[in-house]
């Protein structure tokens, strides 16, 4: 044994099998022996190998840590081995149970783990306590976490204290780090686990709650109820008992401040860990300022048991394996790490050029560049240190090192290889190469993100780089070259993203999201008018389908207006591109004459592609005219118009569109046999294309469609077919669709069972994507379903919820089926005045909306008439219907809902 670790113990042995061996003797005899006053011991265990350094009789670094990573995870009586050291017994007796991958809160990749298994061992044992036991997003680390014993403890202690903590402190400080580690370390406490909110590549602070956001899946949707994301966020997160954590505020303060003011109001359970070099300034906040690490003292002789020096050694090591500290180095080492004031970025910084140069070379340098700093500073202090950690490194730089980091600032959130190589340019140096040489000097970070290696900046670093960039000559073409590279990305994922390779794409797109802001922000501040046109008309099938909606909107209300002069045939690309989405969302009215306007400048210009598709807008925002009125045949002419255009131009995936759009015409204008047929053929089209997503919601559509008309069986198998299409395409809200139609059908055809189970499931999704007008929708069905069960109570709030929410949401459509269901409800119950004079109303806005009415909602009025008749006579009945008729919308509202209890 090489010590005690209060109540347990450390052991280090020469073989994997020996340990092995003295495993399993100690736990065989703590799974027999009975102890005075205690019962049977049940003692945890694990084996890991690896390489360690040896100081006074004890041992240190990754490896030991790794162990005791490892051990945390098991329960009393297990034995746990890792990969490494199962390897070492593969020509062994011993046997073992194959745990699967796990990752361990030193946040590394994660460890193969693997349980022991032997006679008189028990077998059987709960989830390893592991990260992936809570839900988390928190990202895998790359190096190690040294130290910070009492740091992590303080901080857990304020976390448990109070709901807003803030880590302060310059850049370089090692806040982020802290933060994580600390958040792996006090998981178990947050029945939904910790979420990381990385703000750095923010630059747009209205862009703070989105970012906020996306690790729950959390989208926007614009209403005219004036709700926005953050109410969405809060009431996704309200009853939710986790963590989040907003990393690097400073840039985007007030923002970032009230977000987390807002969100702590409204959610009881959350807290929130944020790190700033600023303090947030709201009520309740707690500062933990981050001290450095901690320094050796002047006389100690074991200068290795300082953090700083540790973490210097192990950083050093990893550019120069052969690296130790010795008799030699110690008393440089010793200095360099006061000299940098125990910063852990300046001393990782400083570390790197262990390969290059001796502990006693670079304090020589540092001394000089860090004399030069705080000579003109006034402030000197950290800021200095870091500077000088900062200019120090750069200055070590070749021009090319120099030149391509300058660039790399360009970049948000991170980039791939073949970015770097298209953005940056370097005379006769390849960028690989130049990359690979800054990773290893700690400026650039790598990562992997699904087996393919991404680059990244370090805030103090990126900074450091902006500064750097500005003063040379060179800015803007970096900006612009980053801008046309991102610009043709996102053209080319246009294609992309409606094709086989529909899931890859989604997924490029979504990494490189913060790039795509970034240089749109940059075209329309620079006046590349031409470009932004160009960048915001790309993204817009990508912003549809993720769900970006309102976002979309944001950017293309920007670009239009800051583009008045550009050319006309891209301001109207990025009309029908981007401004025509609000046609799909049911909002034609405010963007129907910038349609219009477009189709103007397509026609004038002789561009039949923007023809087309300015007129399969137009077609589909008349689509909802009663059948025969003159909005409704000028629809079915667009459509058709629009069928011979794409047709003619050879777009495929165009045409397909259209010729769904003339579908939905057809039924209105026509009939419905001749209009689902050519629904079917596009969505056969589409499925033929590679585009799954489109033929699954168009299915959606569809299906519902068949629903309303009456064919039930149809029309659950068209629904039920998108279910299957959208399968491993990446979707976020074609599937709480399908099942909440689904359920539609499930409840017009009496299987209120399954019809329930649907709607549960598809209930917090659509709350969760902040869907307002689907969660009214499935709030008015559901209360259907309770209210055919008898269950009036139930039923009640469920209509109420939706009633309201369509109210506040002024859709007419389902004001009418709430104010109807909420009279069968009244029927049901008995209360017959009650239940004429809503169905009147109903039936009231019905009228108003040109008489539609399902098939379904049809024959239910019918039956609830001859019952009213019979229960009260026909003149009664009138008297009351008339009197709901006559109510004004609010009224007939207001009537409902103040006597829903009565």
């Amino acid at each position: 044994m090489v010590k005690s670790t209060g109540d347990g113990a450390h052991a280090v042995f020469d073989r994997a099998e020996s340990a092995v061996q003295a495993a399993i003797t100690m736990q065989s005899f703590f799974q027999r022996e009975q102890f005075d006053g205690v019962g049977r011991l049940r003692v945890r265990m694990a084996l890991h190998t690896g390489e360690a350094d040896e100081r006074r009789g004890d041992y240190f670094g990754s490896a030991v840590n790794r162990a005791a990573r490892l051990l945390g995870t098991g329960h009393g009586g297990q034995i746990l081995v890792s990969a490494a050291t199962k390897e070492l017994l593969s020509d062994t007796d011993s046997t073992f149970a194959d745990l699967g991958e796990h990752r361990l809160r030193d946040l590394a990749r994660p460890e193969h783990i693997y349980q022991i298994l032997g006679p008189g061992l028990p077998a059987e044992f709960p989830a390893l306590a592991s990260l992936d036991g809570h839900p988390n997003n928190l990202p895998v680390q790359l190096t190690s976490f040294i130290g910070r014993t009492e740091e992590l403890r303080l901080v857990g202690k304020l976390l448990a204290e109070a709901r807003l903590v803030t880590l302060s402190g310059i850049g370089g400080a090692g806040k982020t780090r802290l933060a994580l580690q600390a958040v792996a370390e006090v998981i178990d406490s947050f029945q939904h686990g910790a979420w990381v909110v990385e703000l750095a590549s923010v630059s747009d602070p209205g862009l703070v709650v989105n970012q906020a956001a996306m690790p729950f899946g959390v989208r926007d949707q614009e209403t005219a109820s004036g709700r926005v994301l953050v109410d969405v966020l809060s009431d996704y997160l309200v009853d939710k008992e986790l963590l989040l954590v907003l990393d690097n505020c400073e840039h985007v303060l007030e923002s970032a401040a009230a977000l987390a003011e807002t969100m702590l109001t409204r959610c009881p359970e959350l807290r929130i860990l944020a790190t700033s070099r600023e303090l947030l300034g709201i009520p309740g906040e707690v500062v933990y300022p981050v001290p450095p690490l901690g320094l050796p003292a002047e006389e100690a002789i074991e200068l290795s048991d300082g953090e700083a020096v540790r973490l210097f050694v192990e950083r050093a090591a990893q550019v120069q394996p052969q690296f130790r500290l010795s008799a030699e180095n110690a008393s440089a080492v010793a200095e360099l790490t006061r000299r940098l004031d125990g910063l852990p970025l300046a001393i990782e910084l400083t570390a790197s050029r262990a390969n290059l140069l001796t502990p006693d070379q670079m304090l020589a340098r540092l001394d000089d560049q860090y004399r030069l700093i705080t000579s003109s500073r006034r402030d000197g202090g950290r800021h200095a240190t870091l500077d000088a950690a900062m200019d120090w490194s750069y200055e070590l730089l070749s021009q090319p090192e120099k030149s391509l980091l300058r660039q790399l600032a360009v970049f948000s959130g991170g980039w791939p290889l073949e970015a770097a190589e298209a953005v940056c340019r370097i005379k006769e140096t390849d960028v690989l190469d130049l990359m690979g040489r800054l990773v290893d000097k700690s400026l650039v970070d790598v990562f992997d993100l699904e087996g393919a290696n991404r680059y990244r900046l370090l805030e103090p670093v990126r900074q450091y780089a902006v500064g750097k960039l500005g003063e040379a000559d060179e800015e803007r073409l970096a900006r612009h070259r980053h801008a046309e590279y991102f610009t043709e990305l996102a053209e080319a994922s246009e294609s992309n993203l409606r094709g086989p390779q529909q899931g890859i794409w989604i997924r490029q797109m979504d990494e490189e999201h913060d790039n795509v802001r970034g240089a749109l922000g940059w075209a329309l501040d620079a006046g590349e008018d031409d470009l932004a046109l160009r960048l915001v008309g790309a993204m817009g099938w990508f912003w549809w389908l993720r769900g970006y909606w309102k976002e979309a909107q944001r950017w293309f209300q920007r670009v239009y207006e800051q583009t008045e002069d550009a050319d006309r045939v891209l301001r109207g690309r990025a009309v029908y591109k981007v401004a025509g989405l609000e046609v799909q969302r049911a909002r034609p009215a405010e963007v129907t004459p910038l349609i219009e306007k477009a189709r103007q400048t397509f026609k004038d210009q002789g561009d039949k592609k923007g023809l087309a598709w300015t007129s399969l807008l137009l077609a589909d925002s008349k689509s909802g005219s009663e059948r025969g009125a003159p909005d409704a045949e000028q629809g079915l002419e667009l459509a058709r118009e629009s069928v011979e255009l794409f047709s003619a131009e050879d777009d495929e995936w165009g045409l397909a569109y259209a010729v769904f759009t003339l579908g939905n015409a057809l039924t209105v204008s026509q009939g419905e046999d001749e209009g689902f047929s050519r629904m079917r053929e596009s969505i056969d089209a589409l499925v033929a294309l590679g585009d799954q997503w489109t033929a699954a919601w168009f299915s959606v559509l569809l299906g519902y469609a068949m629903a309303v008309s009456g064919r039930f069986d149809d029309a659950e198998e068209v629904i039920e077919s998108s279910l299957e299409l959208v399968e491993g395409t990446e979707d976020r809200w074609v599937i709480p669709h399908c099942k909440s139609r689904l359920a539609v059908v499930k409840t017009m055809t009496g299987q209120l069972e399954d019809a329930k189970v649907l709607f549960e499931e598809a209930l917090p999704i659509h709350r969760q994507i902040g869907d307002e007008n689907c969660t009214a929708f499935v709030h008015t069905y559901l209360g259907e379903v309770h209210s055919n069960e008898g269950a009036f109570t139930a039923a009640r709030d469920h209509l109420a919820k939706g009633l309201e929410g369509y109210r506040d949401l002024q859709n007419p459509h389902g004001i009418a089926n709430g104010l109807r269901r909420m009279g069968w409800l009244a029927m049901t119950a008995g209360d017959h005045e009650r239940a004429a004079r809503l169905l009147g109303a109903a039936e009231a806005t019905r009228a108003e909306l040109g008489g539609f009415i399902a098939v379904h909602d049809q024959r239910r009025m019918d039956a609830a008439t001859e019952s009213l008749e019979a229960h009260v006579g026909e003149q009664t009945m009138r008297t009351w219907w008339e009197s709901g008729m006559s109510m004004s919308r609010g009224e007939a509202i207001t009537y409902a809902l103040d006597r829903l209890d009565n």
